[in-house]
């Protein structure tokens, strides 16, 4: 499934979900940056380093589906 990844409600990247555990509902893909993406802003985790994120302003949209409800979205 494509989706848009948001911050704030700004799309800072685009990816193409696959199921990774199903019956868990996980899905993950590769992750391609708009230049909106600043990865010091947004990133999980930078070189094996955890990183201090808003876990609630990062969301996901397709454009079939609408938003997409789910616990948490992580890049």
């Amino acid at each position: 499934m494509k989706v848009e990844i948001l911050y704030k409600g700004k799309v800072i990247g685009r990816s193409d979900l696959q199921p990774v555990d199903p019956p868990m509902g996980v899905a993950a893909g590769p992750f391609e940056a708009t230049l909106d993406y600043d990865p010091l802003l947004r990133a999980y985790v930078i070189d094996g380093d955890d990183n201090d994120v808003d876990s609630k302003a990062l969301s996901a949209r397709s454009a079939d589906f609408g938003t997409i409800v789910c616990a948490g979205v992580s890049i």
